[in-house]
């Protein structure tokens, strides 16, 4: 029986992370590297992801608290202007995925300029990517989750 887990990782543009591409954690992950290696910043994006799935508008709050956009993404604004990121997590009915590119905005801030996610069914051809939109402040998967989409609910529970 597989167990709700996180298989790969992408994060490009949050703070020491420039890119991060498919990293594949493990039951068991231990993060080594030098001083501002990122292994703190790799924990604190999913703190950001945990924040932002809890209740609307707290990814605006976070992201305040943090002292505004300039402060998650990689050098600055002037450097960077988004926040991508690609998580792929399976269970035993299949693999979720979602995706999402947090853009720089007005006031310091960061708005979704991208937010999807899918289900895979063990076995099958992957459906198309259920699209939320864009310009809103907080993930749409969360407002979706509790309209009972069931794919857009157990993402937000596995993270």
């Amino acid at each position: 029986m597989v167990r709700n887990t996180l298989e790969a990782v992408t994060i490009k543009g949050f703070k020491t992370i420039k890119v991060l591409e498919d990293f594949e954690p493990k039951r068991l992950t231990v993060l080594i590297g030098a001083n501002g290696a990122g292994k703190s910043n790799f924990i604190s994006f999913f703190r950001m992801l945990s924040w932002a799935l809890v209740r609307e508008n707290n990814l605006a709050l976070h992201v305040a608290q943090q002292g505004g956009a300039s402060a998650l993404l990689h050098d600055g604004p002037e450097t960077t202007q988004e926040i991508q990121a690609k998580l792929t997590m399976v269970n035993e009915a299949g693999r979720n995925e979602y995706v999402f590119w947090l853009y720089f905005a007005a006031g310091d801030t960061l708005f979704f300029a991208d937010e999807r996610y899918r289900f895979v069914r063990s076995g099958h051809i992957p459906k198309r990517w259920v699209e939320t939109g864009v310009g809103h402040k907080s993930p749409q998967l969360l407002s979706r989750a509790d309209s009972h989409d069931r794919t857009a609910g157990a993402i937000r529970n596995i993270l």
